[in-house]
């Protein structure tokens, strides 16, 4: 159990604005399971990664992630095409959580019926980010899975 614990989760920030991603990328050195290992700008460059395709061909420099962080409101395909996409693939171990500016009922209610495990409103202070961070780590280290095994879909809503 205690190796459990020190599983490492990798992860892939999808947002927009270099300073959100700065914030955050700040923020997931003060956690101890995630390791954030690439931030994409778009949509396209979202499912490129996911994908595989062109300069993410090198799963040894670009491993597939255990956890998509995804904005919705990005250019060249927004949050809910990324959703949409991941509906027609076969990603079992792959957790989305949407990190949204919006605190909309209305997009959480989508992202969630689209497919994503959690909806979170990003905070503007550093450490509410990291505490959003924190409990969203919590979230999936304690979601034990089996290889191959989809995880259980459940909802986070973190709000500040």
């Amino acid at each position: 159990m205690a190796t459990a614990l020190k599983a490492r989760y990798l992860a892939v920030l999808a947002d927009d604005s270099e300073d959100d991603g700065l914030l955050l990328e700040l923020a997931f050195q003060k956690l101890e399971h995630f390791r954030l290992v690439r931030h994409a700008m778009d949509g396209r460059q979202t499912i490129a990664y996911l994908r595989g395709e062109g300069e993410f061909s090198d799963r040894g420099k670009h491993p597939f992630p255990h956890l998509l962080l995804l904005d919705l409101r990005m250019p060249r395909g927004d949050g809910f095409d990324v959703l949409c996409w991941l509906r027609g693939q076969s990603f079992p171990n792959l957790r989305v959580a949407v990190l949204s500016g919006s605190g909309y009922e209305v997009d959480k209610r989508k992202a969630l019926r689209m497919g994503a495990h959690y909806y979170l409103t990003k905070p503007l202070r550093f450490e509410e980010q990291v505490k959003m961070l924190q409990e969203l780590e919590a979230a999936v280290v304690q979601q034990p899975q089996l290889p191959g095994q989809s995880p259980t879909p459940h909802e986070f809503t973190h709000r500040f």
